[in-house]
């Protein structure tokens, strides 16, 4: 509680500052500027909870160590990894944390900061219209819509490609019922062979024609890309799912974002058990080096994090590895410091 709360109130100087700036300056409402800064908070907070065990695992074993009792444990054949017992007990309850904080609590805390910020801070209006959008319809069929009406679920400057060379253009489209639109202004265009082997090509004009899309008016809006930690695991699978099945937009790094989100709260267990061992060889420092050890091991994860990252959304790792990786490294070295304990 102490690495956290500490923490956490060091680096939400920025976002208070930024709060009372915007009710000053551009005269917002106290309690508008408040929820923004408490929507703020939980998203900081969040990356502090690894350093947070890692100090609490090296604070409370180097207390046992100085104190004399692990040696009694010890003489009492108490085992090291027996010690751990309550640690994997500590721990398992901060991933539970983590993981509820992270899925149901940063995603509506930062939409609703994002929607604030809109409303009342800076005053932008949810755009209308989305242009230049490419969309798979199936498999074989692409959609190009020039800008979309989001008030109104109207298309306008569309050219679908068709797999057997049909190209079909329409200036207008409004949809008819779930999935079929009508489409207005319609060009086809035909590629074909004459008898002599050569290429023709027969062009088809029509004012109205009704055209399955396979598109509702949710689709319209799940088509833009989100940030990921405004995102539940449910809902960025549901985007992976959805860009797979009508985009075109790569999904490597949404599952890149994936599991790195998934990877992140199982950093609380390792950290704790890291913080542990370490603790024992650390009791003539004090607090001040366990919390310098923290921020230093805390600040090498997410370098590792920050290269691993990159890598995977360009195809240079594999998304797991990419996500994981920080993880990986630090569990190994976790489990070769238990094992070296266990046999000292």
């Amino acid at each position: 509680m102490f690495g956290l709360l500490g923490t956490t109130l060091i680096i939400s100087l920025d976002p208070m500052q930024k709060a009372i700036d915007y009710s000053v300056k551009n005269k917002v409402s106290f309690e508008v500027a408040l929820e923004w800064f408490l929507c703020s908070v939980p998203k900081d907070m969040l990356f502090i909870f690894p350093t947070s065990c890692l100090l609490a695992g090296l604070l409370v074993f180097a207390q046992m160590s100085k104190d004399s009792e692990l040696v009694a444990m010890k003489a009492g054949t108490i085992s090291f990894l027996s010690m751990l017992k309550p640690v994997l007990l500590f721990s398992i309850m901060v991933f539970m944390g983590v993981f509820y904080i992270q899925d149901q609590i940063i995603p509506p805390a930062l939409k609703r900061r994002t929607e604030l910020f809109r409303k009342h801070i800076r005053q932008f209006k949810v755009p209308k219209y989305r242009k230049n959008v490419v969309m798979r319809i199936t498999n074989d069929r692409l959609l190009c819509i020039g800008r979309i009406d989001l008030k109104n679920n109207i298309l306008f400057q569309l050219v679908i490609q068709e797999p057997n060379g049909r190209v079909i253009t329409s200036s207008k489209a409004t949809i008819k019922t779930a999935g079929i639109w009508n489409l207005e202004n319609v060009w086809s265009s035909e590629v074909f062979l004459t008898d002599l082997e050569r290429e023709g090509e027969m062009n088809h004009h029509s004012k109205l024609l009704a055209y399955d899309l396979t598109l509702n008016k949710e689709d319209l809006l799940k088509y833009e890309m989100k940030k990921p930690q405004e995102l539940s695991y449910k809902e960025i699978l549901d985007q992976i799912k959805y860009h797979e099945q009508k985009g075109v937009i790569p999904t490597l790094p949404l599952w890149v974002d994936f599991y790195s989100k998934t990877a992140f709260p199982f950093a609380t267990i390792i950290f704790c058990f890291l913080g542990a061992c370490l603790g024992i060889s650390s009791h003539r420092g004090g607090g001040f080096l366990g919390f310098g050890i923290s921020l230093l091991l805390s600040f090498l994860y997410f370098v590792i994090m920050g290269f691993a990252m990159p890598l995977g959304k360009s195809g240079a790792l594999s998304p797991f590895l990419a996500g994981w990786m920080q993880n990986l490294i630090f569990l190994s070295v976790t489990i070769i410091i238990i094992f070296k304990r266990q046999s000292s």
